[in-house]
């Protein structure tokens, strides 16, 4: 166990973190002020933060800060997204596969509460007695009491497998062969101004690079509307031949709406005779409250939601991916 520290004001312990804190509040400015696509300065600039080179599995979205960057260490696959704040005088360790979601702050630092002794200096702890920690909040503290000196520096270690912010989930992190899991959110699909399916019973394939596709049972959806098109079938090497859905409604048909496997591979079985929509080729498909958005391109038949983050498979030069 580490015991906490007071670090003086006016010594040259202090002078040297005042110095550090001024040069990262700088490297940060010059980071957020870089365009997006400049990949290359912004990952000399984090070098220089962190004081050693960023793992390439690590992403960092920008506008990103830190008042120290020293004492943060990340993790293989790490994922931080925009409007994160690592405030990192005590040390923040960001564990494999963790997902920092936008605009959270992890700080590790403080004052003495008591008003005799607040510009006195600061307090720190260089280790953490926590194991594990999950934050889920836009803004959280790694910050621990003292009786005598109030709120003390302490390494935060975040992960692994955390995600920052509940719900998000990073497509990258899906598995190939893809996972077939519940759908905890009801399912809408609207289209020739009706709804043609709804259900609270649907399932959700996830394959790594891609969006969600939802699967809805035949039972919640009207099969008296859609028609086999013969127009094509296709073959997936984890779920078997597709057979493709045309929408019929008195005088409007939209070809190729929805795909269904009628004999799914093994491991796949659930999905017998479950559809699911291109929800770019209806109305509208909505989970829960939340209108979703199409996967890019004209193939691929993914959900896009504000919980997922991509890049997502599917637009013009990533069909290799």
């Amino acid at each position: 166990m580490f015991e906490e520290r007071f670090v003086p004001r006016r010594t040259p312990e202090s002078r040297a973190i005042v110095k550090r804190v001024q040069e990262a509040m700088l490297l940060t400015s010059r980071v957020n002020s870089l365009p997006f696509e400049n990949t290359d300065a912004r990952g000399v600039l984090l070098e220089e933060i962190l004081g050693r080179p960023l793992p390439e599995t690590v992403t960092i979205y920008p506008p990103f800060y830190s008042d120290y960057g020293l004492n943060i260490d990340f993790g293989e696959r790490a994922f931080v997204n925009q409007g994160c704040w690592f405030l990192d005088i005590g040390g923040i360790t960001i564990g494999d596969r963790t997902m920092i979601g936008p605009n959270v702050t992890i700080s590790t630092a403080g004052h003495p509460v008591a008003l005799a002794e607040r510009y006195d200096g600061i307090t720190m702890r260089p280790a953490s007695q926590l194991d594990r920690v999950r934050w889920r909040t836009g803004t959280e503290a790694g910050r621990a009491g003292s009786p005598d000196r109030g709120e003390a520096f302490k390494r935060v270690h975040v992960g692994p497998h955390d995600l920052s912010c509940s719900g998000v989930e990073r497509v990258w992190d899906y598995p190939r062969p893809p996972a077939l899991v519940p759908c905890d959110r009801r399912v809408l699909i609207e289209a020739a101004g009706m709804v043609i399916a709804e259900s609270t019973n649907a399932l959700r394939v996830l394959e790594t690079s891609h969006p969600p596709t939802i699967y809805l049972p035949p039972a919640d959806v009207r099969s008296d509307l859609l028609a086999a098109s013969t127009a094509r079938q296709t073959f997936c090497e984890f779920k078997g031949v597709a057979h493709y859905l045309d929408l019929v409604v008195n005088e409007t048909q939209i070809a190729e709406v929805a795909w269904t496997y009628p004999q799914p591979a093994a491991g796949y079985e659930a999905l017998r005779d479950h559809v699911s929509f291109y929800p770019g080729r209806v109305d509208a498909a909505w989970l829960d409250e939340e209108r979703v958005n199409a996967q890019p391109g004209d193939f691929y038949g993914g959900w896009i939601t504000a919980d997922l983050v991509g890049p997502f498979k599917g637009s013009p030069g990533t069909l290799g991916w």
